[in-house]
């Protein structure tokens, strides 16, 4: 502080010498025992700074500068009346000294700047500083309120009509000013102007520069709008009408439809569309022939006004087709009983496309209470929507009696298939055809020699005979030349036949599809057996002498008798669900022989595998079942299952590739007995079913 009172001493003897002189302040110097600098003698006589003063000891007093400079602001040029500049605006800042005691400018750097940007309430600050001598530093300065509007107003003519008119139509444009940023000066010219229409062609509306100013001082420039005279618009505009989405192939749709409409003005003379204003809907109810007409309005700038229009033809469905299962009877079926449900669809509005209804096989091998499921989209109505899952509920008790096979039913099989005899004769079979092997095979014709010897040690009636098979070798095709060979075997198989204790022996299997049908016909070779079978009467007297034809050829034999041949029978497969000729073979047969006269030496299902009638083992079951009862209608009292199996035909018979047995078995053949005549239901859909139909173990006795 004594530093700082010894500086403001100097300055004010500096300024004394100058006026009058040092002597008359009394200046005492005095060493700063911490500083060992000179010093002045600046103890206070008083208490403080009194109001810009200083009293030494002596007599003088020294007044000291503490008011701030100040800086002033300008601009240039100023604003007009409204407050608007249309130039840009320079503002400048001066800087001055003030107060009672004034010390001088000491630094002066202020400036200000050139404001060229539009807009309202712009400002400038001082850029630099204002210090006096004594180090009083100005306060910066805002020159605001600064607005610039460079842009002319905008005028707009406005044409009513979309600028198109009829001749000497009376018309009248308007036009208007607009200014986005120091708003119009309102003007006093009229704003309206008449247009002339007494010529046709394109013509022009011109207004002068000048006609608004703003209020920055800004005039409008000149405008020009373009407008026509033509003939006079007398076509009606036309509304088009739209859906979507669109319906299907029958004509529906499963969700709402949105319909929309558009406007057009249309004809050889078109104004333009001066009010669009039409609009649709969207329906979202279900139900058929609805429809949306638009609403709102179409008018061209003639005036002339749209009709309406109206989509119709909607049809709307959203609820799945309803499907009901049927079982039949109570509900309570006995375990592994052969049962078809039926199912049936309605729609009650879009109507079902396909299937209207089909029939399923229940499953009852497992006691208790049980359910089906028909599963989702087994069915569609014609609007696409599919049908939903449905499920019903049914009993299976137990089965409590013993199934009764038909003491008729006898089973052909290959020998090697030697290995399920045990099987057959158990569970009540008497009757085995075996083979009918080929005459020239020697091998096939030896191993089903020796397993003819040890099925009847087992107890079993045999039928067995020889054949030509020429289905496997082309050459051993029958001829006039190679007969008498054929003949021989025939002889040679019946004595040995004879010999074993065979009890039936066969001339041959189909033997009409092996002869060549040139030196030998069917008709010769119907002779030729028809004559063997003379000369095997005398060498074969266990039993029976038999033949079986060729399904074809039965209407061959009924017409010219069967002669010495005991039994003239044939093989029957149904082929498909829907084919009926193997029930015309089968009473072809009884028909031309009699019930006694003939039997089924081989039946099944199909002569390519069980499973290339269905798939469905319940299926197979009903129709095995349906066989056999009628053939035992038809009187006949005779009849062989052809069950064989090997690696190639093991969908065939009656066990599975798997070793497992198919329901046919319990359902069909061990119950063949006591079931009464079953008729097999059109199937006019087919469900599957996986993993709902249990494996029936082969049943021992």
């Amino acid at each position: 502080m004594k530093k700082i009172s010894i500086i403001i001493l100097l300055i004010i003897c500096l300024s004394s010498l100058l006026l009058t002189g040092c002597e008359e302040i009394g200046i005492t110097p005095e060493i700063d025992s911490g500083n060992s600098e000179y010093q002045g003698d600046t103890s206070d006589t008083g208490t403080g700074d009194t109001g810009g003063t200083v009293d030494t000891e002596d007599t003088g007093t020294v007044e000291v500068d503490t008011t701030k400079p100040v800086i002033t602001g300008s601009r240039a040029p100023l604003p007009n009346s409204f407050g608007w500049n249309n130039t840009d605006v320079t503002v400048s800042f001066s800087c001055a000294d003030t107060g009672s005691v004034q010390s001088g400018i000491d630094i002066n750097t202020v400036a200000g700047g050139t404001v060229t940007t539009e807009g309202k309430d712009q400002s400038v600050t001082n850029t630099g500083v204002c210090t006096d001598v004594a180090g009083n530093t100005a306060d910066p300065v805002t020159v605001s309120n600064i607005n610039i509007d460079k842009t002319p107003p905008v005028v707009t003519i406005t044409l009513p009509k979309n600028g198109k008119y009829g001749l000497n139509e009376s018309v009248t444009a308007t036009w208007s000013a607009t200014d986005a940023l120091s708003g119009v000066e309102d003007s006093k010219a009229p704003k309206t102007i008449k247009i002339n229409t007494t010529s046709k062609g394109k013509k022009k509306i011109t207004l002068p520069p000048g006609l608004v100013k703003d209020k920055a001082g800004n005039s409008s420039k000149e405008v020009t709008a373009t407008y026509e005279v033509v003939e006079v618009d007398t076509t009606k505009p036309v509304i088009t009408g739209s859906r979507a989405p669109l319906p299907n192939s029958f004509g529906w749709n499963n969700n709402d439809v949105t319909v929309s409409f558009s406007c057009e003005d249309v004809g050889p003379v078109q104004f333009g569309i001066v009010t669009n204003t039409v609009a649709g809907a969207t329906v979202t109810t279900e139900g058929k022939d609805q429809s949306v007409t638009n609403t709102g309005e179409c008018i061209d700038a003639a005036g002339n006004v749209a009709d309406p229009v109206t989509v119709s033809g909607i049809n709307i469905d959203k609820t799945p087709p309803e499907v009901t299962i049927t079982l039949p009877g109570t509900g309570e079926y006995v375990q592994n009983q052969s049962i078809t449900a039926t199912w049936s669809t309605t729609d009650a509005l879009s109507g079902v496309i396909s299937p209207v209804s089909g029939s399923v096989s229940i499953d009852t091998s497992s006691v208790g209470t049980n359910t089906f499921t028909l599963p989702a989209g087994a069915t569609t109505d014609k609007a696409g929507n599919s049908s939903l899952k449905v499920t019903i509920s049914y009993s299976v008790i137990e089965d409590t009696e013993e199934p009764v096979m038909w003491s008729g039913l006898g089973m052909g099989l290959f020998s090697v298939n030697e290995s399920y005899v045990d099987t057959i004769l158990a569970n009540g079979f008497e009757e085995l055809r075996i083979d009918i092997p080929d005459y020239q095979n020697t091998t096939w014709l030896n191993n089903s020699k020796a397993m003819v010897i040890r099925t009847i040690a087992k107890g079993a009636k045999v039928i067995w005979g020889v054949s030509s098979n020429a289905y496997s070798n082309s050459d051993y095709t029958i001829t006039a030349e190679n007969w008498p060979t054929f003949r021989q075997a025939i002889l040679d198989a019946a004595q040995w036949a004879q010999d074993n204790g065979v009890f039936e022996f066969q001339l041959g299997n189909e033997e009409e599809a092996h002869n060549d049908d040139t030196t030998l016909t069917d008709a010769q070779l119907i002779t030729n057996l028809k004559s063997v079978a003379t000369d095997v009467q005398a060498i074969f007297t266990n039993g029976n002498v038999s033949y079986t034809c060729r399904g074809l050829n039965i209407t061959d034999w009924v017409s010219v008798g069967k002669g010495d041949i005991d039994i003239l029978a044939s093989n029957i497969y149904r082929g498909t669900p829907s084919s009926e000729s193997w029930k015309t073979n089968i009473t072809n047969l009884v028909d031309g022989f009699g019930a006694d006269g003939t039997y089924i030496t081989e039946f099944n299902l199909n002569a390519s595998g069980v499973d290339n009638y269905s798939e469905d083992e319940a299926v197979q079951a009903e129709a095995v079942t349906e066989m056999i009862e009628y053939i035992k209608a038809s009187g006949m009292t005779r009849a062989f299952y052809f069950c064989w199996i090997d690696d190639v035909y093991a969908n065939f018979g009656v066990v599975k590739g798997d070793g497992t047995y198919r329901l046919l078995w319990n359902q069909a053949l061990l119950n063949s007995g006591s079931v009464k005549s079953i008729t097999v239901p059109a199937k006019t859909a087919t469900i599957s079913l996986p993993d709902t139909i249990a494996l029936i173990p082969k049943i021992t006795r």
